[in-house]
């Protein structure tokens, strides 16, 4: 975060005060915050969770991709060459690859998907440790959606191989693939069995909620009348967010090119979604944060989009851990129902803002106890100054 002193008071005039890092330091409370811990039932609560996500999302989806490779191994000879993989809305077979192909790409979905969806519901919790500097609000390390990532990996992987294994099947000792009949049939057998693996996988898990509780009393700025202030900060993904979709991009760009050596028509579409994969991370991954007196407002490193938070609309602010997963259902540009709109890249501190009608927005940001305090002094400043035009018109 970057924060420059603008120039010494003008007599008369209004002045600029940046606040932040290189800038003014807030009023605490007294004593320095004490870093929150969880109880020893929590880490109980913590393990027991983990443990049984480990099991749903990772060694299940895994085990049964493994499984479902093996199957399609063993029944490659006795496949078409080419065999179809895709399926047209007319019930015939209208995408084609090699059988050693399409059992590659087959189980380096399963593998992707358990890694992806597995991991990130185990880890995707905070680490239980200290809040936001400044001690604003408890954080939120494990919740139902954890639980429900790890089961919709096991749905997920379910539903690939089982449509893997039926699809090859139809086609048994075929001599030309064009000639296998509609999957319809094995869809809704895939569908079912997903569905069943994934309500099993949930209910199996524990329905634990754990919370960090609040650490200690929250920063204060005091702002004059005729005084502007200004503090930014920079919106970053996490190292784990960096490297997952990092993999993904790696993943999806080798099964590309491996798939234009082949001559697959299949290629072109994984270039689209590549290149929609590096498009996405680029334009929403990075993000600058300004609270004025105008309210807070984030925009992207490239300009668009931009979100803003007008400091009428403001109602509360609250400093504190954030967690992508338990609290909004992923990283990156969130928006939850009947909750409000988030942009969390990363678990840890972030200012939390509620306006008016109830509705949130959340940010991820260094230093999220001062942008909370500087936005709620000029919020409640501009309150004063509504209040006070209020009773002159009166």
């Amino acid at each position: 975060m970057h924060a420059s002193r603008g120039a010494g008071r003008v007599s008369g005039q209004r002045h600029l005060r940046a606040v932040g890092a290189a800038g003014d330091v807030p009023a605490a409370a007294p004593g320095p915050p004490h870093p929150a811990r969880l109880s020893p039932h929590q880490l109980r609560d913590l393990r027991r969770a983990r443990r049984a996500a480990v099991w749903v999302g990772v060694v299940l989806p895994l085990a049964l991709t493994a499984a479902a490779a093996a199957i399609l191994v063993a029944w490659s000879p006795r496949l078409p060459d080419p065999m179809a993989t895709h399926w047209s809305g007319s019930g015939g077979p209208d995408g084609f690859m090699s059988p050693m192909a399409g059992i590659l790409v087959f189980a380096g979905l399963g593998v992707g998907m358990s890694l992806l969806l597995g991991l990130l519901a185990v880890f995707g919790g905070g680490t239980g440790g200290s809040g936001a500097r400044g001690g604003r609000g408890p954080g939120l390390v494990w919740s139902g959606m954890n639980r429900f990532l790890a089961a919709v990996s096991l749905w997920t992987v379910v539903l690939l191989m089982v449509l893997a294994v039926l699809s090859a099947q139809i086609q048994l000792d075929l001599s030309d693939a064009r000639d296998a009949p509609g999957i319809g049939g094995a869809m809704w057998i895939a569908f079912g069995a997903a569905f069943a693996a994934g309500t099993v996988g949930f209910v199996a898990q524990p329905g634990v909620r754990v919370d960090v509780p609040a650490t200690a009393e929250a920063l204060a700025i005091e702002l004059d009348e005729g005084e502007r202030a200004v503090w930014t900060a920079t919106i970053r993904p996490s190292a784990i967010l960096v490297w997952v979709i990092a993999a993904t991009v790696l993943l999806t760009l080798g099964t590309t090119i491996w798939l234009f050596l082949l001559g697959e028509p299949l290629a072109w579409m994984n270039l689209g979604i590549t290149v929609l994969l590096i498009v996405l991370f680029s334009v929403g991954s990075w993000y600058r944060v300004r609270i004025d007196s105008g309210g807070l407002v984030a925009r992207s490193l490239v300009g668009r989009p931009s979100f803003r938070v007008p400091t009428a609309d403001v109602a509360r602010v609250d400093a504190r851990e954030l967690n992508p997963f338990a609290e909004w259902g992923g990283w990156g540009l969130r928006w939850v129902p009947g909750t409000g709109f988030g942009i969390v890249m990363r678990t840890g501190e972030g200012i939390l803002v509620t306006r008016r009608d109830g509705r949130i927005f959340a940010v991820t940001v260094d230093d999220a106890a001062t942008g909370a305090a500087l936005l709620e002094a000029v919020a409640e400043r501009a309150a004063r100054k509504q209040e006070s035009n209020v009773r002159g018109d009166r």
